[in-house]
């Protein structure tokens, strides 16, 4: 071989171990072709134009590979010797994209994955792609069409972290995490994936650590404790589209979402599960709050930053965009979600922080249908379940949730702040808040009791009741209870706030449309500073409190009803302490009310509202200037009420029938007395109607 062919072989190889582009070449010699000495076309250079009359047994000429050829497919065809290096142009023709540098090599273990190790016609060799970095989805021949690019996706993760979809629908059956990835700008598109599957749980996104082919439930104690964690996986713009469950991740760390959205018909769309699964219950006696950490360690470092989920609608199915179980550092920044259930905290989850979250079930026909019970109870805005702690939910707005805005059962350390949330339809049957422990007996509890629950500015408009304590057959099941700074507006004037099985109530500025009920065991505490009001019997209802509890005294609290008695007092036991605020009534009825089995009343420092009145009928038959005394009984009645009488329609009485009274009214422990004189100048005789208009004023037990 001559020197000069010598030397430009030597700077091609140089070109093509620099990875340069646009270099296109042979290296090797032309399997079975007419000469033994390599030639090289690169233009029109005159002695290497011979490289046109050389034929390999694809039929391709020397120079027509040179130049590059058109597609993987065109590579896979040709048959060069051992250590030929080939510039493919696209990875499909006319594509563009994907191509780069081939060197055919002797064959190896590596199998062929279409990626970086190709097939050849050659015997015992591959075609090896020579830059295998920086590969992105259309190295991998990845087509965004409707055909399942499973394969492809999955096998370029061997040598890329970091995929980008460049805004593209990507259809896949299944995804394998792997440690530090990256995958944004896109769509994944798992409708039509066969991956899910119920026993043992798969869903089409799971750790490539896991064996989806195998039997095994990695939920279990002993499977999981073998596992090896998942770390640092990003979701960048990725919009998840699935008929169910997309994602199931046992077992992981640092899983982000950064500003993506999600569609979607039934069950949870991400599920993360920790190591719970073995971990001894603890017999929590009643009045004990442990907190129970999993057996295994949780799931840590999992970030929901800005991300939209909107659910199709099903009323057999409660979609929910994340399921969280034994996981530890959530953090749920901003976005929103549109559906019948939102984020879920399950069991034995820690430091959980929802922040500027909108949350709005969109579908009308959802609140007929949860009206009808045609609707799951767990149809929520947030759940927090059994033995999870530290969790705060804050600056969030809450619309037209279906059955509760707030489900707590069983957890502790709970706080949630500045929230806004209302139901604008008159047919919602929704709870605000409902606060579970879970009592099981006089023993124990069967996952644990809840404790220290703050709540604090709180607006809400529109729900069928407000908050709510409801412990197994009021067992006293939840301990220090906080609520301040609270507006809540009810439909339906019902209970705004109901105690039951609590110990330490400490409610301070709760101004409510609604009632408050205490039923038994509520233990100590305070109410103050707070109005409660109804329609219609009553503004506070009190029911079979214990006898060895003290109640939480009501301080500086506005107790109004539009008719009927103020306070329902079946209390039982324990003695109703009530100083300062006020009490009123526009109605015929006595402020308290006495069930069967009252408790003492203890009223100190109360004020009557202003407009406060009560009627009396009765037959006036009096001579002209005769006079009598009209007695009437009412048990809140007290000495110390002053007031003033009328009699009803006076002026038609006047004008009409010439009838003229001169009444004086006089208050007696529980009567009122009317001295009513005939002034008219001829005798009467009728029946009337007395209105008793009692004047705002302080009082001191009644």
């Amino acid at each position: 071989m001559p020197n000069d062919e010598k030397s430009l072989l030597s700077r091609r190889e140089l070109l093509v171990s620099m990875g340069m582009a646009g270099t296109a070449m042979v290296a090797g010699g032309v399997a079975g072709g007419l000469l033994q000495s390599t030639a090289f076309a690169s233009g029109n250079q005159g002695e290497n134009q011979k490289a046109r009359f050389i034929i390999d047994k694809s039929g391709m000429n020397q120079q027509e590979i040179n130049d590059g050829i058109d597609s993987i497919q065109d590579l896979l065809n040709l048959t060069v010797n051992l250590g030929a290096v080939v510039y493919v142009k696209s990875f499909y023709k006319d594509v563009g994209l994907g191509g780069g540098f081939f060197e055919l090599k002797t064959k190896s273990t590596e199998i062929i994955d279409n990626v970086v190790y190709f097939k050849s016609k050659t015997l015992n060799s591959t075609w090896v792609r020579v830059e295998q970095s920086n590969l992105n989805v259309y190295h991998a021949g990845v087509q965004f069409n409707n055909e399942d690019q499973s394969e492809k996706i999955n096998n370029l993760l061997r040598y890329s972290k970091h995929i980008d979809l460049f805004g593209n629908l990507l259809k896949l059956n299944y995804l394998n995490l792997v440690d530090d990835m990256v995958i944004e700008n896109g769509t994944l598109d798992f409708t039509n994936s066969t991956s899910p599957k119920i026993n043992p749980p798969r869903s089409p996104i799971m750790s490539s650590k896991v064996d989806r082919g195998s039997n095994t439930d990695y939920e279990v104690d002993a499977n999981y404790q073998t596992l090896q964690s998942l770390n640092n996986v990003t979701f960048n713009r990725i919009h998840f589209k699935s008929l169910g469950q997309c994602a199931l991740l046992h077992k992981s760390n640092n899983i982000v979402f950064n500003f993506c959205s999600g569609n979607w018909s039934m069950q949870t769309l991400f599920k993360f599960v920790g190591g719970w699964h073995g971990t001894p219950l603890k017999n929590d006696t009643p009045t004990s709050y442990n907190l129970i950490d999993p057996k295994n360690g949780r799931c840590r470092g999992i970030y929901f930053n800005f991300c939209d989920w909107k659910a199709n609608y099903d009323k057999t199915q409660l979609a929910h965009p994340a399921h969280f179980v034994a996981c530890e550092d959530v953090f749920i920044l901003g976005g929103s979600v549109d559906a019948i259930f939102g984020y879920r905290a399950d069991i034995y989850n820690k430091n959980v922080v929802i922040d500027g979250l909108s949350y709005e079930n969109t579908n009308k026909q959802s609140i007929i249908d949860a009206k009808n019970g045609q609707i799951q109870d767990d149809a929520l805005g947030v759940y927090i379940g059994q033995n999870t702690y530290d969790v705060f939910i804050r600056n969030s707005t809450f619309k037209n949730f279906l059955i509760k805005c707030f489900y707590i059962e069983a957890a502790s350390r709970i706080y949630i702040n500045d929230i806004v949330s209302e139901c604008d339809s008159v047919d919602s049957v929704a709870v605000f808040a409902d606060i579970q422990g879970n009592y099981r007996n006089a023993e124990n509890t069967f996952w644990g009791n809840c404790a220290d629950i703050y709540l604090n500015n709180i607006s809400s408009k529109g729900t069928y009741r407000g908050l709510r304590i409801n412990t197994y057959a009021n067992a006293l099941a939840v301990k220090n209870l906080s609520i301040k700074n609270t507006d809540l507006k009810l439909t339906v004037i019902l209970s705004a706030l109901t105690l039951a099985g609590v110990e330490n109530v400490m409610i301070d500025n709760f101004n409510s449309k609604g009632n408050l009920e205490i039923y038994s065991n509520v233990k100590g505490g305070y109410i103050k500073n707070s109005s409660f009001y109804n329609d219609a019997n009553f503004a506070l209802f009190l029911y079979h409190v214990s006898q060895e509890y003290e109640l939480p005294a009501i301080e500086n609290t506005n107790l109004t009803v539009g008719s009927g008695s103020v306070i329902y007092n079946n209390g039982k036991n324990g003695t109703l302490k009530l100083s300062g605020g006020s009490i009123g009534s526009n109605d015929n009825s006595a402020w308290i009310q006495s069930g069967a089995d009252p408790s003492q009343v203890d009223i100190k420092g109360l004020k009557l509202q202003d407009g406060n009145h009560r009627q009396f009928q009765a037959v006036i038959q009096l001579a002209d200037r005769q006079f009598t005394v009209y007695e009437f009984e009412s048990s809140d009645f007290h000495s110390q009420y002053t007031g003033s009488v009328s009699l009803q329609n006076e002026a038609i009485f006047a004008s009409e029938y010439g009838i003229l009274l001169d009444m004086k009214v006089s208050f007696a422990a529980n009567k009122v007395q009317i001295v009513c004189r005939n002034i008219s100048g001829k005798p009467v005789s009728f029946t009337g109607v007395f209105r008793v208009d009692i004047n705002a004023m302080i009082i001191n037990n009644m």
